[in-house]
């Protein structure tokens, strides 16, 4: 039986659905993909990738997140732990510490693929922020180090370009063993290690802030947890 060619061309699917043609998103291992804030709301594309999990590297949780139409994606959850959309509040400037955020992300990306949900990852261009929180990943993922998988993640993503405050927390994430912590102080809470430590310093010495930042909001429901 011969396949009926699609009459529709793209110009008339563009002009059926505008917003696609702003849609930007790249496949980069399966299961994984990297994209644009467009993409992290463009209903089609999620369902065309069957991506039911985000993660959202981005100043401001974006309005078209709480909407039913979006949730009927991306399940919403009054469970912290069983959250479908992680929110790292984060700039892409040269004092953000994205570091301190990696395991949070990482344990995140692992426990849905591992439940085979597809998960896309973003920022606003998908050029920055959020590939750098995806090579973090597959370094952890595949005990690869900066240069060989920020290379494999350039290959599949040509516009990939990591400023180089996060060039260099990435340096520090391979140095430390994916790991920024190592045991707790005298006080009960979080010991860094000493690379996450100094890198800290370097970035107050550029008016960034202090380690001791809780990890990234979540929003289930429409309703924001966490601190930013």
């Amino acid at each position: 039986m011969s396949t009926i060619p699609n009459p529709i061309s793209n110009e008339e699917q563009e002009a059926d659905d505008p917003e696609s043609r702003f849609v930007d998103i790249t496949r980069i291992i399966p299961g994984l993909y990297l994209g644009n804030i467009t993409a992290s709301y463009h209903l089609p594309t999620l369902q065309q990738h069957n991506i039911t999990a985000l993660v959202s590297i981005i100043e401001t949780p974006h309005p078209r997140w709480t909407t039913p139409q979006f949730h009927s994606q991306i399940p919403p959850s009054d469970n912290p732990q069983d959250t479908h959309h992680l929110i790292i509040p984060a700039f892409d400037s040269p004092t953000q510490d994205l570091l301190l955020h990696f395991q949070t992300i990482c344990d995140f990306i692992d426990a849905h693929l591992s439940a085979e949900r597809n998960v896309l990852v973003h920022c606003v261009a998908g050029v920055s922020r959020s590939p750098t929180a995806v090579t973090a990943y597959l370094m952890r993922k595949w005990g690869k180090g900066v240069d060989k998988t920020l290379a494999y993640v350039i290959g599949k993503r040509k516009c990939v370009r990591p400023s180089g405050n996060f060039l260099g927390q990435l340096g520090v994430w391979e140095e430390v063993g994916w790991e920024v912590w190592e045991g707790e102080d005298g006080d009960g809470g979080r010991k860094a290690k000493g690379a996450y430590r100094d890198f800290v310093l370097r970035l107050k010495g550029r008016g960034g802030g202090g380690m001791g930042v809780e990890g990234g909001k979540r929003m289930e429901g429409g309703k924001r947890r966490g601190r930013r």
